[in-house]
């Protein structure tokens, strides 16, 4: 863990949430919920790692930017069983048309910019903008207090990622004292990092902002565009001064950004595997108390598998690699392996599931076997690239 310059006194600092994507790309798992409302880890939700990283770094004054399918997602941040978040406010700042703005949410940076006006409000001289959808934790602290050090006007913070797979990120350049001379997005020659040819820093959308210098940036006549990646970033780095903050000095770090379902499932398993460790005593993930019936009933054999509360696993089933979340059900003499089973779903007797997930409330019938026979897994069911087959109340309805 790389040593904190402590700043003199404690800066006001505002959290944002940007949780209003479509989330296209992780269909069918966000048919019907916002990408932040998706579960993890037997008992969690994506918003949940980024609200903790907050809490636990002093970020008491929030705003969760929504657009599409939030109302699960605000469900669980409205709920009053949540009793660590409470201490923090949480401003929800869903899309709404406005007397002087009859516009939906145009972008990520447009998002922001329609709610300045809820932000100045609290004054904060930093803020830090985050997705919803990451799973990892960070100590903001550490990068803001660097921010401050460096005299910023923006901070990005950034993975050590291989050259070749630049192509799925904003890739950035610095000098040998990180401040950033190039950003670039999804580039096929990438800039590299001073003394390391073969890796690249790839930007997690995680970006920290001297507050006057992003209100001037937004509020700029004309408009520098409507999204951070495209438009805000490159504009800001053009005319302020810029630096990468090197998220892997972070002891025992770790990112994924869920942007498709196979994304999601490889998470998951890391998670089963121990390559994610959430047992953090002074950095719990916090999330909604569940309600009702929570005793896990085991009769069957479980090898690094994950629970939440009020699970039921049949007598001679067997589960290895797998998450089964909160008040799930697994039959008899069924074998479950590398698979996630989301909150209330059944599994029924005799069954053979590999490489799965069923979607919630999802009732799969006795005697079924999925994911072991890819073309009649394709025909039935959602087949991604990586061979991960999704069962939907849809289309397991003809089986019904």
């Amino acid at each position: 863990m790389r040593n904190r310059i402590i700043s003199k006194k404690k800066p006001s600092v505002m959290g944002i949430i940007m949780a209003g994507g479509a989330g296209n790309r992780l269909l069918p798992l966000t048919e019907k919920r916002a990408k932040a409302a998706l579960h993890f880890g037997g008992c969690y939700r994506l918003v949940d790692f980024v609200l903790s990283n907050f809490y636990h770094s002093d970020i008491d004054h929030i705003g969760l930017i929504t657009q599409y399918n939030s109302t699960s997602l605000l469900k669980h941040i409205n709920s009053p069983l949540s009793s660590p978040m409470k201490k923090a406010t949480i401003d929800l700042l869903p899309a709404q048309q406005k007397n002087d703005q009859q516009d939906w949410y145009k972008g990520t940076a447009d998002s922001v910019r329609q709610n300045l006006d809820t932000i100045k409000g609290y004054n904060p001289e930093y803020i830090v903008i985050a997705a919803a959808d990451h799973v990892y934790t960070v100590d903001f602290r550490e990068s803001i207090d660097y921010h401050i050090q460096k005299g910023a006007d923006l901070t990005i913070l950034a993975k050590s990622v291989p050259l070749e797979m630049s192509r799925g990120f904003g890739i950035i350049g610095v000098d040998d004292d990180y401040q950033i001379n190039a950003f670039i997005e999804k580039p096929s020659n990438p800039p590299t990092i001073p003394h390391n040819p073969d890796h690249c820093y790839a930007s997690m959308g995680i970006y920290i902002y001297t507050a006057s210098f992003l209100y001037s940036i937004l509020e700029a006549d004309p408009s520098y565009g409507d999204d951070f990646g495209h438009d805000i970033i490159p504009a800001s780095l053009a005319i302020g001064k810029g630096y990468t903050y090197d998220f892997d000095s972070v002891e025992k770090s770790f990112w994924y950004d869920i942007a498709t379902p196979d994304d999601y499932w490889r998470a998951n398993m890391d998670l089963t595997s121990g390559k994610i460790q959430l047992e953090k005593h002074h950095w719990p993930i916090m999330t909604t108390v569940s309600k009702g019936h929570n005793i896990t009933r085991i009769s069957g054999a479980l090898h690094n598998t994950v629970l939440g509360d009020g699970c039921t696993v049949g007598h001679k089933s067997s589960m290895e690699h797998s998450v089964l979340f909160s008040h799930s059900e697994i039959g008899s003499k069924t074998n479950i392996r590398e698979s996630l089973i989301l909150p209330g779903a059944h599994v029924g007797e005799n069954c053979n599931l590999h490489r799965v997930i069923v979607e919630k409330n999802v009732k799969i019938p006795n005697n079924m076997t999925i994911g072991l026979d890819p073309i009649n897994d394709k025909k039935n069911f959602h087949y991604t690239d990586n061979g991960i087959t999704i069962v939907t109340k849809k289309n397991i309805l003809k089986f019904l």
